[in-house]
């Protein structure tokens, strides 16, 4: 898959940037001006803990009918490495085909005292472009 941008390509906010110490969510988006495909942009920070643990974040998406309903994992290859102690920079392709018309992503944090600096940026091809 590789995503084509052009004239009206948007960009939306999933994360913004902040320490995330526990389990968090990010930034409901609406999918429903997006056609194809889209990206998701992850940068994180390199991960602190207390004294002799590995803190570790896994990031995946999410996507409802609904932006009150039940969430559901997005299962089409929207993949991120899990981050430890050094800082990432991950891009991943997103088939918009295969997701709900809401998306949002969920930060997983363990370890204890873990604490990472993250934000996630969303970008797509605008329909009607």
């Amino acid at each position: 898959m590789g995503l084509q941008l052009h004239y009206g390509t948007g960009l939306a906010s999933m994360k913004t940037p902040a320490a995330v110490t526990a389990d968090t969510y990010g930034t409901i988006i609406d999918l429903q001006d997006y056609t194809g495909e889209g990206l998701i942009m992850l940068n994180s920070g390199a991960g602190t803990a207390d004294s002799g643990v590995t803190p570790s974040l896994a990031t995946t998406l999410y996507s409802c009918a609904t932006t009150g309903g039940t969430y559901a994992v997005v299962s089409t290859s929207v993949a991120f490495t899990a981050v430890t102690t050094a800082a990432s920079a991950q891009k991943v392709p997103v088939d918009l085909n295969a997701c709900s018309r809401y998306a949002k992503l969920l930060c997983d944090v363990t370890g204890s005292g873990a604490s990472f600096t993250v934000s996630a940026q969303f970008l797509g091809n605008e329909r009607g472009y």
